[in-house]
C-alpha cells in the first residue's frame, strides 16, 4: 500500500574482525638456545590456537630451518606478515609492523639473520638477536597491536657479549615501558599462589645485602597498587557484562557471584604499612 511504512532490511557490518583472537607477540629469545624450538612447537599447539593469533618474532629463515628439523612442526606456510623492517637504531622498534591475518600462527621477519657461533654457547649475534625481538614485541604491545607479550629464554652473558646494558627481561621491558627499575617486579603467578621477587639478577651475597625494610615496604607498595588496579579492572568488567545481558534472556541458574573482596590497606605512597591484597580470582561469569 502506497504511503504505509515498510520493513527496511539492513546489512549488518561484517564481524570478522570483532570476532579475530587476539595476538599474543612470542619473541624467539636467542637463536641459538631452546628458544625457537619451543615457540614453533608452541605456536602449533592446537590449545594456542585455540585460544590466540601466536606471533612469533625472529628470523624467517633460521626459524624455517630449525622448524624443519621438528616433528610436525612444518612452519613453511606460516605467513609472514611483516609490513615494515625494523628501524635498528630505534629503541621502540617500528611501532605498525604488521598486517593482519585471520587465524593460526603466523612470523614477523626481523631479518637479523643471526650468525652461528664458532663453537656452542653464548655469542654476540644471538644476545644482539633476542634483544631486538624483545624491542619489536614491546613496540607492538604498546601500539595495541598485540594483546600481550611472551618471551623466550635469553642468554644474559650473551646480552654481555652484544654489548646490551639490561642484564636481563625485567630491566629491557621496564626501560621500554619507560619505567623506573623500582616501578616493577617478577612475578610467577599460578591459580593458587602469586610470587614477586625482591632482588633480581644479583649474586647471592649481593642479593642478601640489599635485603632491607625500606626495600621490603617499597616492593609491598607497589604489589598493593598492583592488586588495587587489577581488582578494579574485574569489578568493572563484571558489572559491564551484567548491563550487557540482553532482555528476555533467561536468567542464568548458576547462584549469583560473591561480591569481589575490598581491597584494604594504605595507598601506595601512604605512611601505613598494612598490606592486604585483594583477591585475584576471577569471579564467576554471570
Amino acid at each position: 500500500m502506497d504511503g504505509a511504512p515498510r520493513a527496511v532490511r539492513r546489512t549488518s557490518p561484517p564481524r570478522s574482525g570483532f570476532l579475530m583472537k587476539p595476538v599474543i607477540a612470542i619473541t624467539t629469545g636467542d637463536p641459538f638456545g631452546v628458544g625457537p624450538e619451543v615457540c614453533l612447537k608452541a605456536a602449533a599447539s592446537p590449545a594456542v590456537l585455540e585460544a590466540c593469533r601466536p606471533l612469533l618474532i625472529g628470523d624467517r629463515d633460521y626459524l624455517l630451518r630449525v622448524g624443519k628439523g621438528l616433528a610436525g612442526t612444518d612452519a613453511t606456510g606460516w605467513p609472514e606478515v611483516s609490513m615494515t623492517a625494523l628501524e635498528w637504531g630505534s629503541k621502540q622498534g617500528s611501532d605498525a609492523a604488521v598486517r593482519s591475518w585471520p587465524e593460526g600462527p603466523a612470523i614477523h621477519d626481523m631479518g637479523d639473520r643471526p650468525e652461528s657461533p664458532p663453537a656452542p654457547g653464548p655469542s654476540a649475534s644471538g644476545g644482539r638477536s633476542s634483544a631486538m625481538y624483545v624491542k619489536q614485541a614491546v613496540a607492538l604491545a604498546r601500539t595495541g597491536t598485540a594483546a600481550a607479550v611472551v618471551t623466550a629464554p635469553i642468554s644474559k652473558e650473551a646480552l654481555r657479549l652484544a654489548n646490551v646494558r639490561y642484564p636481563g627481561h625485567t630491566e629491557l621491558l621496564a626501560d621500554l615501558c619507560g619505567l623506573e627499575f623500582g616501578e616493577v617486579a617478577m612475578m610467577f603467578v599460578t591459580s593458587d599462589l602469586k610470587v614477586a621477587l625482591l632482588t633480581v639478577h644479583l649474586p647471592l651475597r649481593e642479593a642478601i645485602a640489599a635485603i632491607s625494610q625500606e626495600a621490603i615496604l617499597a616492593r609491598l607498595r607497589l604489589l598493593q597498587s598492583e592488586h588495587r588496579r587489577v581488582c578494579s579492572e574485574r569489578r568493572s568488567a563484571t558489572s559491564c557484562r551484567r548491563r550487557l545481558r540482553r532482555p528476555g534472556r533467561p536468567a542464568s541458574t548458576r547462584p549469583a557471584p560473591s561480591p569481589p573482596t575490598p581491597c584494604s590497606g594504605a595507598p601506595p605512597g601512604g605512611s601505613s604499612t598494612s598490606f592486604s591484597p585483594c583477591s585475584m580470582t576471577r569471579p564467576p561469569s554471570p
